[in-house]
């Protein structure tokens, strides 16, 4: 039988006269995640298969190409499937890997500087928004939607979180007073984020198990105290 090869997605090549030694590896009795090996290009009788290689991840790709007979697909209890029938699932590393808009760490005063003993307040513009992606060649959208901002205000403050964005003054929310003076200074923030999926755009959002974070800072500042002056007459009122 002479030789060819296919393109398995991201696998490396197939040869037609594939070796007897499976590369993959497979048990019936311990069934695996579908991020991992819960799909398996096998060839040979369906009862008692040779694995040639895990697809668990590749098949999901829109590029994804399947090899003519006699290879075929099986599943993480031995049963034999086609690629039509496998579950569009939004799983946690592909939610990960989305765009996601972490927003924009906004500051009050927005200055250089901020002094001493009065609140530096900060905010998040991050909003719940939706992403496209394809999966098993089906377009489906996600929404991310944040539900935790871990603020760090540095200079020996301590880190807090919040289950709201914060906003401007007077809203104080997200805020606190630096008590000490300290040089180039920065707000951190961490949001974690929680996910939604539908195919089609139509149907219900089902939840995506687990969530992904995005990371922002503030521009630099310089933490100071206002220089008290002595003027001479009274002080304008106006």
């Amino acid at each position: 039988m002479g030789s060819a090869s296919f393109n398995v997605g991201a696998m490396k090549d197939i040869i037609e006269s594939a070796p007897a030694t499976p590369v993959g590896a497979w048990s019936a009795d311990a069934p695996i995640s579908i991020d991992d090996c819960s799909v398996f290009l096998a060839y040979g009788s369906h009862d008692d298969p040779t694995i040639i290689d895990c697809v668990g991840v590749e098949i999901r790709s829109a590029d994804f190409e399947m090899p003519p007979p006699p290879y075929f697909l099986m599943n993480a209890t031995g049963d034999v499937i086609d690629r039509a029938d496998i579950p569009i699932v939004v799983t946690l590393a592909e939610f990960r890997s989305l765009p996601i808009d972490g927003g924009v760490l906004e500051m009050q005063p927005a200055a250089a500087q901020v002094l001493v003993n009065i609140e530096t307040v900060a905010w998040s513009t991050a909003r719940t928004h939706v992403l496209g992606t394809t999966i098993l060649g089906t377009p489906v959208e996600v929404r991310a939607t944040p539900i935790e901002w871990s603020w760090d205000f540095g200079a020996g403050t301590q880190r807090f979180a919040t289950t709201t964005p914060g906003g401007p003054y007077p809203n104080l929310d997200v805020s606190r007073t630096y008590v000490r003076t300290a040089a180039s200074q920065s707000i951190g923030l961490t949001i974690t984020w929680a996910g939604e999926y539908r195919v089609n755009g139509a149907g219900p959002w089902l939840p995506i198990a687990g969530t992904t974070t995005t990371s922002s800072a503030s521009s630099p500042f310089d933490v100071v105290e206002a220089p008290a002056r002595l003027v001479v007459g009274a002080l304008d009122q106006g």
